[in-house]
């Protein structure tokens, strides 16, 4: 599965997921990359997801919220 990344107007990179959008949390072992929740300060949300040489590796899917199809849309029109 191709990954999908949005920049907002800062230039940083969002990955979206099923709907959701992540922040690069941290580089692990092996060239993977661990993402938390972009929603994870305002809405205590736990998601995180990991990929690896452009693939999703794993997807917790343990969000605190719905997805964020209207957050989406103002990103990708900025």
């Amino acid at each position: 599965m191709e990954l999908n990344f949005l920049r907002t107007a800062k230039g940083k990179h969002f990955l979206v997921q099923n709907g959701y959008t992540f922040t690069k949390e941290k580089d692990g072992a092996d060239s993977k990359i661990i993402w938390k929740c972009s929603q994870y300060a305002s809405k205590k949300c736990r998601g995180r997801c990991h990929t690896q040489l452009n693939n999703v590796v794993w997807d917790s899917d343990n969000h605190t919220h719905l997805p964020e199809a209207s957050r989406l849309a103002a990103i990708q029109f900025i």
